[in-house]
């Protein structure tokens, strides 16, 4: 289950990025008063999921796919960024250049990884109320 990786900076994984995004997420960043991050957040609750509730990063003013955070080939968000980017690829299926070299990821480290992934399963439906009302006064600054 250890996996070898070293992140070489080429930035694939920050390109065409739809993600979840993790309750532990939002409560860090609202923590961190990180409205510019929290601005982008988006709740979702579709049928097309089977009624899953989700959240994503929703990047609309933009031409590209591309995470808004990622400048210069390097995450400016690095020290607080989503959970996804901190368990990809070791979760994941992936062609990332990366696995295969570098350290040895430790066993422990990726059933961490799984261990938060779990807890958080089901956090996003239990407190979608009050995420929507942070995101709406991250973009509006309104608490109404």
């Amino acid at each position: 289950m250890s996996k070898r990786f070293e992140c070489l900076k080429c930035g694939g994984c920050c390109r065409y990025v739809k993600f979840q995004i993790l309750y532990s997420d939002f409560e860090r960043w609202l923590r961190q008063e990180r409205w510019d991050i929290l601005s982008k957040v988006i709740c979702r609750d579709t049928e097309e999921l089977g009624g899953w509730v989700y959240m994503d990063f929703s990047f609309p003013e933009r031409e590209t796919a591309d995470c808004p955070f990622f400048k210069d080939n390097l995450c400016t968000i690095y020290d607080t960024r989503p959970f996804i980017c901190r368990a990809y690829p070791l979760l994941f299926e992936s062609t990332c250049p990366g696995l295969g070299k570098g350290k040895v990821v430790s066993k422990s480290v990726i059933k961490g990884l799984f261990r938060e992934l779990h807890e958080n399963a089901a956090l996003v439906y239990e407190h979608m109320e009050e995420m929507r009302k942070v995101i709406r006064y991250a973009r509006t600054g309104s608490k109404s």
